[in-house]
């Protein structure tokens, strides 16, 4: 039996080349690898470093500004 894949939905991003398609997902994959389902990341072959795409930068970008907002506070 195939086992199920375990992940984490960290944020939800609407499509804005398809406004009616499902919203790309940022997870946390059981492996502790970041992903997201857009096109751009699936077909993503950045080498050296981590695959990436806009979606996951953002994410990223997000966090890192919250977290100096956390330590400056």
């Amino acid at each position: 039996m195939a086992k199920k894949k375990q992940y984490v939905v960290l944020a939800t991003n609407p499509s804005k080349s398809k406004p009616n398609a499902a919203p790309h997902q940022i997870r946390m994959g059981g492996d502790n690898v970041t992903y997201c389902t857009c096109w751009a990341w699936r077909m993503s072959k950045v080498h050296p470093g981590p695959k990436t795409c806009k979606h996951l930068e953002r994410y990223r970008q997000t966090a890192r500004d919250m977290e100096g907002l956390t330590r400056a506070g």
